[in-house]
């Protein structure tokens, strides 16, 4: 029997659409099928702080935003995976991570020797410190050296006070002047003294720095580049293989179609990017 060219026309039309269809579903497949050791399958428990802008936060609508969350959502697309959300402090995150409460925990943790006694650290970003400045940049600060007379806004107990008192002796034994650090118990407090000129810098942790300037409407800019750069790791439970080679590889991937660039790039911390992922590469 002979077809009548319009309803020819319509078959190839139908099966054309099938071929797409089949190709389409074949392009989404996840990059990894091995059993991860999840908590629940198909779904990986994901541990955020929620009050730490840009890493991460809660916004009005209570979604979880911020580059930590961006990350582990396209990490997770590529893995096949939902996320399930939890909010944490960061003193309950490995503990949480040891009683397998939850799979992943992120909060701009450092790699360190210490904390890979106690949990496996699959590192994504590599991060320092930023100094803030007045804008225009009226004493010419670029690195640590540059510190010599000047007042330093910190707040206590962060590693910006530490590298700030180490600056300090090195200025006093070449026989420069002194570096004054002036210690705060938030930052708000540390940046308010810039905003009155009763300080000279502020140094903060490179993506805070970044994102506090942006909040300034155009009163201070960040300078030079970030310093003292160290891996910053997704924290798992201690010898969970699978998940570990499965996170890296997801990671991997993004790095390779332009994802992880693109969204380092929405934050402007593009200078944090890692070429690809590692696991336990800590500096100290």
């Amino acid at each position: 029997m002979n077809i009548s060219m319009p309803h020819r026309k319509r078959v190839l039309s139908l099966r054309q659409w099938l071929v797409v269809g089949l190709l389409s579903c074949a392009a989404f497949q996840p990059v990894w099928a091995e059993d991860m050791g999840l908590i629940e399958p198909g779904q990986i428990t994901v541990a955020f702080t929620a009050y730490f802008p840009p890493i991460s936060s809660i916004d009005s609508h209570g979604s979880f935003v911020g580059f930590d969350p961006d990350i582990m959502r396209a990490v997770a697309e590529d893995l096949g995976l939902k996320i399930n959300y939890v909010a944490i402090t960061t003193d309950g995150l490995f503990p949480g991570i040891s009683a397998k409460r939850f799979d992943v925990g992120m909060a701009a943790l450092t790699d360190t020797k210490k904390r890979e006694q106690s949990v496996d650290l699959v590192d994504y970003l590599q991060v320092g410190s930023g100094f803030i400045v007045p804008a225009g940049n009226p004493r010419k600060m670029q690195t640590l050296d540059d510190l010599c007379g000047l007042t330093v806004a910190s707040t206590t107990g962060d590693a910006a006070t530490m590298y700030a008192r180490d600056q300090a002796q090195k200025c006093a034994a070449q026989g420069k002047p002194e570096v004054k650090v002036s210690e705060f118990p938030a930052s708000a407090q540390a940046m308010l003294q810039l905003y009155t000129g009763r300080a000279d810098v502020m140094i903060h942790d490179y993506p805070v720095s970044v994102y506090l300037v942006q909040q300034s409407e155009g009163r201070l800019q960040v300078a030079g580049r970030q310093f003292n750069v160290a891996p910053e790791g997704m924290a798992i439970f201690k010898g969970n293989v699978a998940l570990r080679n499965a996170l890296m590889a997801g990671l991997d991937h993004i790095i390779a179609n332009g994802k992880y660039a693109a969204i380092l790039a929405k934050y402007h911390i593009s200078d944090a990017a890692l070429t690809h992922a590692g696991y336990n590469q800590p500096l100290r």
